[in-house]
C-alpha cells in the first residue's frame, strides 16, 4: 500500500474518532506531518488541537507529530493551542470572591480581645 493511501487512511480515522486505528497506522510507520489534511494547510494535529480532542493530541504529539509547522494562515498548532486554552478560561465560571475572614485575623482579633479582658 502507498504512503499516500496509509495517510488518507490515518486521515479517516481521525475523523471517525477511531484512535486504536489511528494508533495502529501510526505504529505502521504513517507519518502524519505528510501532508495538509484540508485546503487551509493545516496538519492532523492542526485538527486535533482545534477540535480539543486531547487522546488525539497527545497521541499524535507522542508520534512525532510536528506543533511547528504553518499553515497557509501562517497558524501552528502550537498556537492554536494557546488560542483554545484562552477559549477554554473566557468560558468558565469566574470563582466568587470570598467574605471570609481569614485566620490570621482571627488570631489577632482573638489576641486583642483576651488582652483587653485580663488587663
Amino acid at each position: 500500500m502507498s504512503a499516500k493511501k496509509r495517510f488518507q487512511q490515518l486521515v479517516q480515522a481521525y475523523h471517525l474518532t477511531d484512535v486504536a486505528t489511528l494508533e495502529a497506522l501510526l505504529d505502521a510507520g504513517v507519518d502524519p506531518d505528510t501532508a495538509p489534511v484540508n485546503d487551509a494547510g493545516d496538519t492532523l494535529l492542526m485538527l486535533a488541537v482545534r477540535q480539543e480532542r486531547r487522546e488525539a493530541v497527545l497521541l499524535l504529539l507522542g508520534r512525532g507529530a510536528s506543533a511547528l509547522i504553518a499553515n497557509r494562515a501562517g497558524e501552528t498548532a502550537h498556537s492554536l493551542g494557546g488560542q483554545a486554552s484562552d477559549r477554554r478560561a473566557r468560558a468558565r465560571p469566574r470563582p466568587r470572591p470570598t467574605t471570609r475572614a481569614t485566620p490570621c485575623c482571627i488570631t489577632s482579633r482573638a489576641t486583642a480581645f483576651t488582652t483587653r479582658r485580663g488587663s
